[in-house]
């Protein structure tokens, strides 16, 4: 079964309104900055300093680059604040990443406003604690992370949002299979997690 089946079948078995597999995590999030910094034909890229972390190896700083775009850290490792993130949202020129829920940091409903006053794509870089669908239905364009938060056993990394902003995805992943794209194993072992799941986000 190819991935555009098994995106199909994640739509399907979660509700959501489109999705797309890739091979992992960190693949995951940089396609999803490379679909806004396409989409907004801008680079700058915020980020609360306290979720700069690293994922399959790989810094947040190194995926935003991998993506053609450019890192704008605001507020310290342990505290952020809203007005922080409001300035550098006028003077930035694309989304948003979230991570993590700690609380002296911008809280993701507040940041997701932010972001959507402000006219700017929001991407969420959910950890395994997060409601994906209240994400997206909370906001966010895009929410990425690892697909064993919605099946369990899966190795693969997902994102999930509106149909636009998956799309973009979509494009910008064509002729960067060998980067981002599942290997045919990967897959079928997916497609069965998916059979078998009988799970709810």
């Amino acid at each position: 079964m190819s991935g555009a089946d098994l995106s199909a079948k994640v739509v399907s078995r979660f509700e959501v309104d489109a999705a797309i597999l890739t091979c992992n995590r960190a693949a995951a999030l940089a396609l999803a900055c490379a679909a806004a910094v396409s989409g907004s034909h801008q680079g700058g890229v915020v980020l609360q300093r306290g979720h700069h972390i690293s994922i399959n190896g790989a810094s947040i700083g190194d995926l935003v680059e991998l993506a053609d775009g450019y890192l704008i850290e605001v507020g310290s490792i342990d505290r952020c604040r809203l007005k922080e993130v409001e300035a550098a949202l006028e003077a930035a020129d694309t989304g948003v990443f979230v991570l993590g829920t700690k609380t002296e940091l911008v809280d993701l409903p507040s940041f997701l406003y932010a972001c959507r006053d402000g006219g700017k794509p929001s991407i969420v870089e959910a950890n395994d604690s997060t409601d994906w669908v209240n994400l997206v239905d909370g906001g966010a364009e895009l929410v990425t992370g690892h697909a064993g938060r919605l099946i369990e056993g899966a190795e693969l990394g997902l994102i999930i949002g509106s149909e636009r902003w998956v799309q973009a995805c979509r494009e910008i992943s064509t002729g960067l299979e060998i980067l981002c794209a599942p290997s045919s194993a990967d897959l079928a072992r997916f497609g069965d997690l998916v059979d078998r799941s009988s799970d709810q986000i």
